[in-house]
């Protein structure tokens, strides 16, 4: 439901693109979509993001990307990057500025969208690149960049050598770089199964490999900080929860409504507020859709639940409100 249903590789720097034939010489509005899955799966070889039908429907370039996920993507290494899954949708972006107008695309004319971990990224994405930005507007389905909790260097460097160590390639008080160096060296199926070794230290997301507070792609606060100037629509559905409650059953009723208050709702207001302030049209919306048909549960409802918005409105199968952004950015 939230991982993967496609073949993963470490060989995973690709992009899909959509588009139909030219009609003239007017070059056409391009949407880019970055998946979610916790930063820790997913692909865009999802069916759930074939863009062919956005792409015909709206006459539009359509691009899905990869990025490195879990320790690959975020690793924690005190001696490489600590965000290679945010610079990895860089360098998508940047390859779609340079080529995507052999595809009939205008460059000057990019959407850059995503849901959960995706919705975090584009704001990550947001507030990093304000020098030189490419994207002209953004969709923040969600996530936001605050919203999952973000791991200080030291929490991250911590996940990273109790992976290292369960890996036997050594912990905190063996030279990082040879650490570094037997890791790589090892096939990621064995350190991706470590890592379920790994002490979980967030109490909400749960997330140990996740983007890292390194104060130039990703920063310790972001109340009052500027995003790019530009258009920018941010929502969630009304119960995202209603998928995570189903998956923690043990938890105590109660915390749902606060964890969609902590995680989403606030967040998303907070963004689309900070938006307003600087100025930038802002879209704010909630996905109320409930339908029996994609129910994951009855007792307790799951409500639209977390990516319900994805798997029925499917951007990429109808999205009228989504092409008004593209087509005035």
């Amino acid at each position: 439901m939230l991982g993967a249903t496609a073949d993963q590789s470490e060989d995973c720097l690709t992009l899909n693109i959509w588009t139909k034939p030219q009609d003239g010489e007017k070059k056409k509005p391009v949407l880019v979509w970055v998946h979610g899955g916790g930063y820790t799966s997913g692909s865009s070889a999802v069916p759930w993001y074939n863009g062919q039908y956005l792409a015909g429907k709206e006459d539009l370039v359509v691009v899905t990307l990869n990025y490195r996920l879990s320790i690959l993507g975020f690793p924690g290494n005190p001696v490489s990057p600590a965000n290679l899954g945010l610079l990895d949708q860089r360098l998508a972006l940047e390859w779609v500025r340079d080529n995507i107008a052999g595809f009939g695309g205008d460059p000057e004319r990019i959407t850059l969208f995503g849901q959960s971990a995706g919705g975090g990224s584009v704001d990550h994405y947001s507030y990093a690149w304000k020098s030189d930005p490419i994207v002209q507007a953004f969709i923040l389905m969600s996530g936001t960049a605050a919203g999952f909790g973000l791991p200080s260097k030291r929490t991250a460097g911590d996940n990273w050598f109790n992976t290292t160590a369960a890996c036997g390639c050594g912990n905190a008080t063996d030279d990082p770089d040879r650490v570094y160096e037997c890791m790589r060296a090892k096939p990621a199926v064995d350190i991706v199964t470590n890592i379920t070794r790994v002490t979980v230290t967030d109490p909400i997301t749960g997330l140990p490999f996740s983007p890292t507070v390194d104060e130039k792609y990703v920063f310790s606060n972001y109340i009052g900080r500027k995003p790019i100037a530009a258009p920018v629509m941010i929502g969630n559905t009304d119960l995202e929860t209603g998928l995570f409650r189903l998956l923690q059953p043990t938890y105590p009723a109660v915390i749902w409504p606060l964890i969609n208050d902590i995680a989403f709702d606030c967040p998303a207001a907070m963004r689309a507020a900070q938006s307003v302030l600087d100025g930038n049209p802002t879209w704010r919306y909630r996905w109320f859709g409930d339908f029996p048909n994609l129910a994951l549960s009855t007792s307790p409802k799951s409500g639209s639940w977390h990516a319900s918005d994805v798997r029925l409105s499917a951007p990429f199968l109808y999205s009228s409100s989504v092409s008004r952004l593209i087509l005035i950015s």
